[in-house]
Parts: structure tokens; C-alpha cells; sequence
């Protein structure tokens, strides 16, 4: 009985998170929007950035929507999907973007900057928790069913 009632304890503290996440990416496309429309003196120099941005951008919108509905569905493969994409792709994004365009960065920007990077590591931690709450309950749910089919034959 734990088990459950502190998994939706922690994928309400991940919806919320999420929530919160949202409004957060929208602040930062639009900031990095904002710094690349006023830096295309400087485009040619910020073509790696670019790039991060460019992957960045969809990475973003994907990792939101497989963090969103494995959360809602309890789907452990979008849950896994969510952690990589958050481990792998986003966090490296994010502190590349910072350390790079410290200088050109205004301060709104290196605000909203710092704000995701301090979000991340939360919902990896709380994702991974989750992750593996979920894990035991389909393993639990797989050996009541095992143990069903035992018994009927």
C-alpha cells in the first residue's frame, strides 16, 4: 500500500515539475529566439550554438510529451524515454548554451537559463524514483499473473 500511495505522491510532485517546465521552455525558445534575431550580426560565429538550438528545440517538445504522458499513463517506456532524453541531450544542451553565450546572454535570458538548468537534475532525480516505482509494480503485477496461470494448470 506504500508503494502507491508514495508513487502518485511523486508523479504529482513530476506534474507539477512538468507544469512548471512548460512555461520555462516557452520562456527559454523565445529568449534564444530573441538573442539570435539581435545577434545575426554575429551569426556566422554562433553556428554551433545554432546547432544546439536547432536540436535542442524539438528535443525539448519531445522529452515534455514523453514526460507528460508517461507520467499521466504510467508508461515506463516514455518515463525511460523522458530520463534519456533529459540525461543525454538536454542537460548537455543547456550547460553548453549557458557557458557559450555567457556574454551575449542578457541578464532575462541567463535567468531563464540558470532556472532550466536548476530543473533538470530535479526531474532526473524524481524520474528515475518514479521509474523505479514503476518498474516494481509491473514486476509485482507480472508475478500475480505468473503465479495465477501456476495455479490454474
Amino acid at each position: 500500500m506504500w508503494v502507491k500511495e508514495s508513487n502518485y505522491q511523486l508523479k504529482l510532485a513530476n506534474q507539477i515539475f512538468l507544469f512548471v517546465n512548460i512555461f520555462m521552455s516557452i520562456a527559454w525558445i523565445l529568449s534564444c529566439f530573441i538573442l539570435f534575431y539581435f545577434q545575426s550580426s554575429f551569426l556566422l560565429e554562433l553556428n554551433f550554438p545554432l546547432i544546439c538550438f536547432a536540436i535542442g528545440f524539438p528535443m525539448e517538445t519531445l522529452r515534455l510529451y514523453l514526460g507528460y504522458s508517461g507520467n499521466i499513463k504510467n508508461n515506463v517506456l516514455d518515463i525511460a524515454g523522458f530520463l534519456i532524453l533529459t540525461t543525454f541531450i538536454e542537460l548537455p544542451i543547456h550547460i553548453y548554451l549557458l557557458i557559450s553565450l555567457q556574454d551575449m546572454l542578457h541578464r532575462i535570458g541567463f535567468i531563464i537559463q540558470c532556472a532550466q538548468l536548476i530543473l533538470l537534475p530535479f526531474e532526473i532525480v524524481l524520474n528515475f524514483i518514479i521509474l523505479r516505482y514503476s518498474l516494481h509494480e509491473r514486476n509485482l503485477q507480472f508475478q500475480m499473473m505468473y503465479s495465477n496461470d501456476i495455479k490454474m494448470q
